[in-house]
């Protein structure tokens, strides 16, 4: 066999199991089918609860998913991605949540400084006052990783907007 086969050869002790085998009264020189380990973890009752514990709070790890509905790491990821089709996606960044009235309201404003800036650029431009009052924003960002959160891909997108702290002098 190993003039023939070279280095594809099956080892001695392959060859040797399959005597074996056929001296125990195997005919077929197929593998056998094998059912192999059941998911017995994916019942629909664990589906259930592993969806009820990420809709109670979206940015909770596999691992603690695991841990509160007692399945393996795999089996829940297994779930959540695969069964469930969730994934985890970070939200983007929004400067500022403005309100229906504040939106239109600025979008009012732009409107009549743009029309005032055709009319005239140079006098516009002369007349255009900035205050004196210094308006810094301040936000507490956290890491891509602690704002990642569980998405469906039914859900709408996610948007995170920033905790804003007005300073004025």
């Amino acid at each position: 066999m190993k003039v023939v086969l070279g280095d594809d050869a099956p080892l001695y002790a392959t060859i040797h199991r399959w005597i074996a085998e056929f001296q125990r009264g195997r005919e077929l020189t197929e593998d056998t089918h094998r059912s192999g380990r059941p998911l017995e973890a994916c019942r629909e009752e664990n589906v259930q609860c592993v969806n009820d514990v990420i809709m109670t709070d979206r940015r909770l790890t596999v691992r603690y998913v695991a841990e509160c509905v007692k399945l393996s790491y795999g089996t829940t990821h297994h779930i959540t991605s695969d069964i469930l089709g969730y994934n985890k996606v970070c939200a983007p960044w929004v400067p500022r949540m403005l309100t229906p009235e504040n939106t239109q309201a600025r979008l009012t404003t732009s409107r009549d400084n743009l029309c005032q800036y055709n009319i005239d650029p140079a006098k516009f431009l002369l007349g255009y006052v900035t205050m004196d009052e210094t308006c810094a924003h301040h936000f507490d960002p956290e890491t891509n990783l602690q704002s990642k959160q569980w998405k469906h891909a039914a859900l709408p997108p996610l948007v995170k907007f920033r905790k804003l702290l007005l300073l004025a002098k």
